[in-house]
Formats: C-alpha cells, sequence, structure tokens
C-alpha cells in the first residue's frame, strides 16, 4: 500500500462524499482520524473515513460510495465499506444517528442533539504528506468536546490514546469538562469512560504513553505535558464524572 497515494484518495472520496450529502441536504458531520486532524492539525497520517449522520438517504449514499470503489455493508445503524488496489487501501464508516462503539464486548451508544449539527465548525482539513496538499479541504466537524467524548469510548486502539492525548494538549483549554462529564452520564457512558481514563493515567505513570506518542509522532512527552495530562486534565475530569454520579 502506498500511503501517500492512499491519503490522497482518502481526501478526495471525502470531498466527494461530503458535496453529494450537501447537494441532498444530508446532514453530515466528520469524525474520527480525519476530525481530530481538523482540530489540531496533521500532526499524523489519516486514511479511513469516518461521519455520522443526522438522518438517512441511504440508497443516494450507498449508491455514491460504490460509484468511488467501495464495497458497501449496510448494518442498520451505520453503513461500511472498503475498497483496494494494488496501491491504495480504504475502509469507510458511517453511523446513522447515535455514534456507536463496540468494541468493549457491548454497544455503547453516544446521541448527538440538534445543536450538536447546528454548532458543527466548518474546519480545514490538512494533509500530511505535501504530496495530497492539492486535495486539502474543509468540512463540518464534530465539535471538540463531543470528539473527545468518542475518542474515549474504544478500547484496544492505540491510535484512539494518542488523539486523546493530541486533543489535551493542543486544545486542552478548550476541552470543557463539565460539558464531557455531564454528556457521558446522560449517555450512560460514565463508567466506560473513568475506565478509558483511568487506563490512560496508567500509561502516562508508566511511560507507556511515551513509548505510544514517539512511535505514532516520533516525539517525546515533556515532564511538564505529562502532568498536565495526568494530574490535571485526567483527574479533573474523573472527579467530575464522580461528583455527578454521587447520590
Amino acid at each position: 500500500m502506498d500511503p501517500v497515494k492512499t491519503e490522497c484518495e482518502s481526501l478526495k472520496d471525502l470531498k466527494a462524499i461530503l458535496d453529494k450529502a450537501k447537494e441532498w441536504e444530508i446532514q453530515l458531520l466528520l469524525i474520527g482520524g480525519w476530525a481530530v486532524n481538523a482540530h489540531v492539525g496533521a500532526y499524523r497520517y489519516t486514511k479511513d473515513i469516518d461521519l455520522v449522520m443526522k438522518t438517512a438517504d441511504l440508497g443516494s449514499l450507498k449508491a455514491l460510495m460504490k460509484y468511488r470503489g467501495y464495497q458497501v455493508e449496510d448494518r442498520r445503524i451505520y453503513i461500511a465499506g472498503q475498497k483496494e488496489t494494488e496501491d491504495v487501501q480504504l475502509k469507510f464508516h458511517i453511523s446513522i444517528g447515535d455514534i456507536v462503539d463496540k468494541s468493549r464486548g457491548m454497544a455503547l451508544a453516544y446521541s448527538l442533539d440538534e445543536n450538536t449539527y447546528r454548532n458543527a465548525p466548518l474546519l480545514p482539513i490538512r494533509s500530511y504528506y505535501q504530496q495530497c496538499r492539492e486535495y486539502e479541504l474543509v468540512a463540518p466537524t464534530l465539535p471538540i468536546n463531543n470528539l473527545f467524548i468518542t475518542k474515549l469510548l474504544p478500547v484496544g486502539r492505540v491510535l484512539d490514546v494518542v488523539d486523546c492525548v493530541s486533543l489535551i494538549l493542543t486544545c486542552g483549554k478548550e476541552l470543557d469538562v463539565d460539558f464531557i462529564a455531564h454528556q457521558a452520564v446522560k449517555n450512560n457512558l460514565a463508567d466506560a469512560i473513568e475506565s478509558r481514563l483511568e487506563s490512560i493515567a496508567r500509561d502516562v505513570a508508566s511511560g507507556e504513553l511515551e513509548r505510544i506518542w514517539m512511535g505514532h509522532t516520533g516525539q517525546r512527552i515533556s515532564k511538564k505535558d505529562r502532568n498536565e495530562i495526568r494530574l490535571r486534565f485526567l483527574r479533573k475530569l474523573v472527579t467530575r464524572l464522580r461528583q455527578l454520579r454521587a447520590p
């Protein structure tokens, strides 16, 4: 697989999807790795396309993805697919209604309200590789606090940890602990999110996070930044979650 060709193709497909969604008046928001890219910049290579939609014109969307060369699966709560050539391997995932994660062996659902779609920022999507700059675009993107919640749901994927850390370090002042905690409790996600926060805190303390971060970004995390992640942000969010759940 050629990562440069893959990223360029992903950006071209993303633009085609968003342009058609706008034409068909389908509300789509960018989530996943490309959404993190939109908020923090192209600090890592991204290829797969993740979106969430409020309403579904599934027939048109599936036809578009097939036209773009994807094999499409309809799983009721989402549509997904992949395409593969000699040089390119891509996947897409479009959640319908709730953003659902099943990595823990059970379904965790995060619901977005009307205000989330209404207030979603239109942000620039940057390429990691210079050769793909001509395909950069702007996209309606899940707001940062909602995005942070979605990145805390999966387990077993180190890229989600890397993305959470990048959001804390780059956009810490924009992350609203009270909003995140209230959303977690409202969606019955507090236990899952607290366990994920504690797992990340252990990775910070053990040095595992620095190894993961170096492997994906080529950079070190300073002691000051480690303390910011573990002692300030993560601890503050765990404390607020426990306060909201207290009888």
